[in-house]
């Protein structure tokens, strides 16, 4: 699941700093995918406001950057896919929320993953 390419002409000191970051992110994924989540029951469950909405949109592309920065390709890719899912679902809402509901429901496995 994790890119571990390395790139040329990093300092050993950077490897070891950014390491470390990575570490910390996948430790946060769990958590992050969870508050996704969490905001897809209530925007559901509390009239499907477009402030609700966007800020769902928001934590998806920011969860879909920060994972394929720090090598969480999957992860990345499934949290553009809602990105994308979110952003559509004004135009069809009942079938763009079945495709919401399985691209969540993909997330969750994918964090369960995770070590």
């Amino acid at each position: 699941m994790k890119n571990t390419a390395r790139i040329a002409n990093v300092t050993p000191d950077f490897e070891a700093f950014f390491a470390r970051q990575r570490e910390d992110y996948g430790q946060s994924l769990r958590r992050r995918i969870g508050e996704i989540v969490e905001r897809w029951e209530q925007y559901t469950a509390k009239g499907r406001r477009a402030d609700a909405l966007e800020l769902l949109t928001r934590m998806a592309h920011s969860l879909a950057g920060s994972a394929g920065v720090f090598g969480f390709d999957e992860i990345g890719r499934a949290a553009r896919v809602l990105e994308h899912q979110l952003d559509a679902l004004p135009a069809a809402r009942a079938e763009n929320e079945m495709l919401v509901e399985a691209t969540l429901a993909a997330l969750r496995a994918l964090a369960g993953t995770l070590h």
